[in-house]
């Protein structure tokens, strides 16, 4: 399960925006270009007797330095556990931005940090983030009991259950609106923030009383320590402290009596050691006091980091260990066998899954990127944003996964617009097959009317019957309506991809009148509409452009969706014929 959940953190980690020019935020807004705050904490854990002087905090517990990286809502972009507790911030710091798979800081970006750490280029010190990375860290602490005390798993699994916990913590945030551990934290740390803020220092001005104490500090300084023997007794203490540690590492015949603060050993194994390191001469059962306070001082010297490890480097070393215990139950023999089998098929069920949720949520990041670089375009219709967007949601866009966004959205504008040239192609064509059409009526060219038109023509008509002059001619029926000669010269043409618009009226102006043609992509006309003095409508329907153009979820396809009309073509003729006429709407 831990393995698991730690080989999603391309998913749970937030990745660090910086903040925009326009924020409205009152207490970031002033911080163009900052991507959150970092800071260390501390964090119990359990470690070798060996260990205990490298993970000693300065508040003399046994824990690990975690370093961590929020968000300004308090998500986290990036963790690195497993440092000793007597590491320094900045040290740790320098040992993220240099890992493989460390911090990265982009260029005029930069992290708020606290005097712990170094003002430079990408952090901005110092700055007491206390409202968002140690709220961060308390809320953390708040949730997840097992990070307020040691626990007895190896070092490494602990460090790796702290990565855990920020992964759910993100996933908790991200999915709920509101975090009651948030609430709660904010009421118990609000009297917190009260006192440090009642302890902090706002003022300088001369005091008696701080005189008098600096002086008499300075008195003690001078009769303890006198100036020409202070350089030698620290290398003393220091070359003392050494020689215990040594014999306290080894852990085997040496002892520590804390109520005393001395070495314990029997004497024959004592002497034994003196013989090989003489440094250690004359310290048994011999008190130093100092000891604890030189563990903070001397102690740092010896922190390593070499449990400190990133997720992405957990999920490495995970694998490599679940190999190799998977290829130690295989050379077993009976049910150990099978085992290793169900083992390493669950195994690989588990990087299958994750590995595709990653590419699925990379490929809506990506989709989501291009289509704001085109909605940044000046002067492209609303239509074709539409049409761009979902030429992105379709499975078109996997062709481009290796090319930069810009390039993307470059080469789909030049898709689109290839697009558009054949469907001007395929208007013209069109509009030519219906002029066409209207010649061959007027020339009785009886062959060319039965190559451009269906067998099987549907015909709808909107009028007085004896005005169905178009079907008639298109049947060769006589008219019994001899005072009206039928004009089919056009006097106005408009094409919408396969619907052709022709609208014309008598040389009186006393009737008008609109066809609408249906073609096939071959050129064939499958149906016509024909309106007789009628004021005619035609509309474009198409899905609310407030809604995303990609994304779509075919378990939502029985929901009722918006739908807006467009006009895009009104008749003009039919308003002067002298008379009122009815309005019909066509719908494409």
């Amino acid at each position: 399960m831990l393995a698991s959940i730690l080989k999603l953190h391309p998913i749970l980690f937030r990745k660090p925006e910086p903040i925009q020019d326009n924020s409205t935020d009152d207490r970031w807004k002033w911080f163009k270009g900052c991507l959150g705050a970092l800071d260390g904490t501390y964090i119990k854990v359990n470690v070798a007797a060996i260990d205990k002087p490298r993970y000693r905090t300065r508040k003399n517990e046994i824990a690990t330095n975690v370093l961590g990286v929020c968000t300004p809502n308090m998500q986290f972009i990036y963790v690195l556990p497993g440092w000793e507790g007597s590491a320094a911030d900045g040290r740790i710091l320098r040992d993220a931005i240099s890992r493989r798979n460390g911090l990265n800081v982009p260029q005029g970006c930069y992290y708020l940090c606290d005097a712990g750490y170094t003002n430079g280029e990408g952090f901005l010190a110092p700055y007491r983030a206390r409202n968002c990375i140690e709220r961060c860290f308390g809320i953390l602490k708040a949730r997840w009991v097992i990070l307020r005390e040691k626990s007895f798993y190896p070092v490494k699994t602990q460090c790796r259950l702290i990565s855990a916990c920020c992964l759910l913590h993100n996933f908790i945030r991200s999915e709920m609106p509101i975090d009651p551990i948030e609430s709660d934290y904010t009421e118990d740390s609000r009297h917190i923030e009260e006192i440090n803020e009642v302890e902090m220092i706002r003022h300088c001005e001369p005091s008696s009383a701080w005189t008098e104490w600096r002086d008499k500090l300075a008195e003690d300084m001078f009769t303890s320590w006198a100036h020409p023997h202070i350089e030698s007794r620290v290398k003393l203490l220091k070359r003392q402290y050494n020689a215990l540690s040594k014999m306290l590492n080894i852990g085997s015949g040496f002892g520590w009596n804390e109520e005393e603060k001395c070495l314990t050993t029997p004497k024959d194994v004592f002497d034994d050691w003196v013989r090989s390191h003489p440094t250690a001469a004359g310290l048994r059962n011999k008190s130093f006091s100092f000891f604890d306070d030189f563990v903070h001082i001397f102690g740092k010297e010896r922190a390593t980091g070499i449990a400190a490890e990133t997720t992405t480097d957990a999920v490495e070393h995970i694998d490599v260990e679940d190999n190799a215990f998977i290829d130690a139950l295989l050379e077993e023999e009976g049910e150990i066998s099978k085992f290793g089998v169900a083992y390493r098929e669950t195994a690989k069920e588990i990087k299958d899954i994750t590995a595709l949720l990653k590419k699925e949520a990379e490929g809506n990041d990506r989709r989501m990127s291009i289509f704001t670089e085109i909605m940044k375009i000046e002067g492209l219709p609303t239509d074709e944003m539409l049409t761009a967007g979902e030429y992105i949601s379709k499975d078109a866009h996997k062709a481009f996964v290796r090319i930069s966004v810009t390039e993307t959205v470059l080469l789909l504008l030049v898709i689109m617009t290839l697009k558009l040239a054949n469907a001007r192609d395929e208007t013209n064509k069109n509009q030519d097959v219906v002029l066409a059409l209207y010649d061959a009526l007027n020339t009785r060219d009886v062959e060319t009317v039965h190559r451009i038109l269906a067998p099987d023509i549907e015909w709808w008509f909107h009028g007085p019957p004896t005005y169905q002059f178009m079907m008639r001619l298109l049947t060769e029926a006589s008219s019994d309506h001899h005072s009206f000669r039928f004009e089919v010269d056009p006097l106005s043409v408009t094409t919408f991809g396969s619907t052709v618009i022709v609208e014309g009226c008598d040389h009186k102006r006393s009737i008008s009148w609109v066809h609408a043609w249906t073609l096939t992509a071959g050129g064939i006309i499958t149906q016509v509409r024909e309106y007789f003095n009628t004021s005619l409508t035609v509309t474009r329907l198409g899905s609310s452009v407030q809604s995303p153009p990609f994304n779509y979820d075919s378990s939502s396809a029985a929901e009722i969706t918006p739908v807006r009309c467009v006009s895009v073509w009104e008749s003009r003729f039919s308003n002067r014929v002298g008379k009122s006429v009815p309005g019909l709407v066509l719908a494409i």
